[in-house]
């Protein structure tokens, strides 16, 4: 019951934070589907203000969302790219913003929902579009993002972490993951 309240109390404020941010009373904060949940495992790893700035998509105003897929694409095609950047300043930007997403995407499933697992039969794995369509039904859906999306997100962690030991020592500084104690998620 303690936590319940504790849970309560913290959605509301997160309620108040989004919309100062955001200064609209019509974002809506999902605590449907175990939304609630998510967004109280977040509350525990990340400050509000971050946690409002990963998960929210300003476009359909809501809060928390994520595409998984796209952005395992980006950090996939970034990760490329980064070793074709000539100057220092634009390699040390894009691995951060590399760094970011591949935490933000990591949180997101590990901590947020508590795993893949989890991930993949909630009602947020309806945004993973790629690979196993938008026709997709709930179950085809899990089975692909538990097979090939779990290989996806392995790959693009593995390439993450070479890119990890060449970069960080020169770029790290910044580093979300050492920031917010959340570098373990890289070693599952």
């Amino acid at each position: 019951m303690r936590i319940e309240i504790e849970k309560d109390i913290f959605l509301r404020q997160v309620q108040q934070q989004a919309q100062l941010k955001f200064g609209s009373p019509h974002f809506e904060i999902l605590q449907n589907h175990g939304y609630s949940d998510v967004i109280f495992r977040l509350g525990k790893v990340l400050p509000t203000s971050v946690m409002l700035d990963w998960f929210s998509n300003n476009q359909e105003m809501i809060f928390p969302f994520l595409r998984v897929d796209s952005k395992l694409i980006v950090i996939r095609d970034d990760l490329d790219l980064l070793q074709l950047d000539k100057n220092d300043d634009a390699r040390k930007k894009r691995y951060e913003y590399i760094t970011q997403l591949i935490a933000k995407t990591l949180t997101w499933i590990d901590i947020g929902w508590g795993g893949l697992e989890k991930f993949a039969a909630s009602d947020s794995s309806k945004s993973w579009t790629s690979g196993a369509g938008n026709e997709a039904n709930a179950k085809e859906r899990a089975q692909y993002i538990l097979t090939e999306g779990k290989k996806r997100i392995d790959q693009v962690v593995a390439k993450y972490r070479v890119a990890r030991e060449i970069y960080d020592p020169k770029y790290g500084d910044t580093d979300v993951f050492r920031q917010y104690n959340i570098e373990y998620l890289l070693r599952k």
